[in-house]
């Protein structure tokens, strides 16, 4: 991480640059529900993470800003009795965040992996999206989801997320009977209506 110091006096703490590359998480959930996230941060050589207790509530008066934080190429693995999922490469690149103004753009890219549930086992191909976030206002969204056969894409804007929310949306669905047919499992006679 690289730090801004200069702005410490007027009580701001900047963090000009985050990059976490090539991060690894294997998170597994119990019949219970119960989850370790603290066990499931590992490195490439599957050493564990530090985790740091926040003490930002001591400072209420600091205004908290990031310029730039980037997750590059994570793995996620992440196993429960009900519900799987494997990705193999998922990047997270989040720029001018301000605590203050709650307010970011951030832009998640996934590729690769796969989503299970009970026999249910769906490749995924890739999935993004991109948003810009101000206070409780969305915009820009841009989410694309691609499976075999399948092609997703919804853009627009949410308003109000904190309170009554109103969705300005367009979703627009590409499927390639042939190969979603195979890649959701589906039988050939509820494809054709037989």
């Amino acid at each position: 991480a690289t730090v801004n110091w200069s702005n410490l006096t007027r009580h701001r703490v900047e963090l000009t640059r985050v990059l976490i590359d090539r991060p690894v998480f294997d998170i597994g959930m119990s019949e219970q529900g119960d989850t370790d996230i603290l066990s499931a941060l590992v490195s490439d050589t599957g050493s564990s993470s530090d985790a740091a207790d926040s003490e930002s509530d001591q400072f209420p008066e600091f205004d908290f800003r990031i310029r730039e934080f980037k997750v590059n190429k994570a793995q996620v693995k992440f196993t429960s009795p009900q519900f799987n999922t494997h990705i193999q490469q998922l990047s997270v690149n989040v720029t001018d965040f301000k605590l203050a103004d709650l307010c970011a753009s951030a832009k998640v890219a996934l590729t690769g992996g796969h989503l299970g549930a009970g026999d249910m086992d769906f490749a995924l191909d890739s999935f993004d999206v991109q948003a810009r976030i101000d206070k409780d206002n969305l915009s820009n969204l841009d989410i694309n989801a691609r499976i075999p056969g399948v092609k997703l894409n919804i853009t627009g804007s949410v308003a109000d997320l904190w309170g009554t929310v109103t969705p300005d949306l367009t979703l627009r669905l590409d499927v390639e009977a042939p190969l979603a047919t195979k890649a959701l499992g589906l039988s050939q006679e509820l494809v054709q209506g037989n």
